[in-house]
Parts: structure tokens; sequence; C-alpha cells
């Protein structure tokens, strides 16, 4: 009968002493905040997009969304919401304004749920993951020119007749 109160004292004990600790961790885990990478499954095969949320203070959150196949790179939005493990964002300004409503899992490694656009849905699914290095595509518009040089430099284009 005397063990069973020791027993009873040293787990209360051991709990008191890892439970800030897990909480800690089941607090990072619902942070959204880093590089996420994923796809959108569509009917015509998978669409790779990448999002990265920062925290913007007061409980909001900025995010930066790439599909690089769409042409969309470092598309900025505002309007993520977080209400426990849901984690909804729109993306206000983009063709069809998708909305993403998604749920982040128990370990904090990936979002899944289903993006809408157009009054149809497709499932998405983002996993944390360590941005990758900048990569120079040599088929990309300049930002600005190189002085000295005017124009010089391999240009693609195309001429379109007037009737």
């Amino acid at each position: 009968m005397m063990k069973t109160p020791r027993l009873l004292i040293l787990a209360a004990l051991a709990l008191a002493a890892t439970g800030p600790a897990l909480l800690s961790a089941a607090e990072a885990a619902k942070s959204i905040a880093g590089y996420w990478a994923g796809t959108i499954s569509t009917p015509r095969g998978d669409l790779a997009i990448s999002v990265e949320w920062v925290a913007a203070g007061d409980g909001k959150w900025k995010g930066t969304l790439d599909s690089p196949r769409q042409g969309v790179r470092g598309f900025a939005f505002e309007t993520t919401k977080i209400s426990g493990i849901a984690v909804d964002f729109v993306l206000a300004g983009l063709p069809g304004e998708p909305a993403f409503n998604g749920q982040l899992s128990a370990d904090g490694k990936t979002i899944a749920g289903e993006a809408v656009a157009n009054g149809g849905g497709t499932p998405f699914r983002l996993e944390r993951t360590e941005k990758p290095a900048p990569q120079i595509d040599p088929h990309a518009v300049p930002a600005k020119g190189e002085p000295g040089k005017g124009v010089a430099g391999k240009w693609r284009g195309g001429i379109k007749p007037v009737p």
C-alpha cells in the first residue's frame, strides 16, 4: 500500500519536471514559421509550390509563395489565419484568388488540405524543409541592365505582325 503513493508522487514529480519541455515542443510544432515545400494535386499532375512564413507580430503572419511552373516567385500574402491546427491562407490578387484550407500535423512537419480556386478544389500538401540555396535561371529576364553594356547579351522574344 505504501508503494502506490510513492509511485504517484514520483510520477507527478517526473511530469512536473518534463511538462514545460513537452509544452515547448508542442508549441514549437504549431508554429508555421519557416520554409515549406510541396505540391498541389491537379488533374494534369502535381504542381510544385513552396511557401515561406515569418511572424508579423500581433499573432499575424506574412508569407510568400513560389510556383515555378506558373512563373510565380515571391508572391507576398498577409491573409494567413491559424486556429488550433487549422492553417488557412488566401492568395488575393492571383487569378481565381486561390484559398488554401489545411491542417497542421501533430508533429508540426506537414500541412495538408484543400486548395480552392474558381469554385473547384484540389488536395495540397506541404512539408517543412530547409530552404534551398538560390539558383540562377539562365532564361530569367535580368532585373536591370549592365552598366556600360547597353542591350548586349542574349535576348528572347517574338514579332507579332500588325494587320
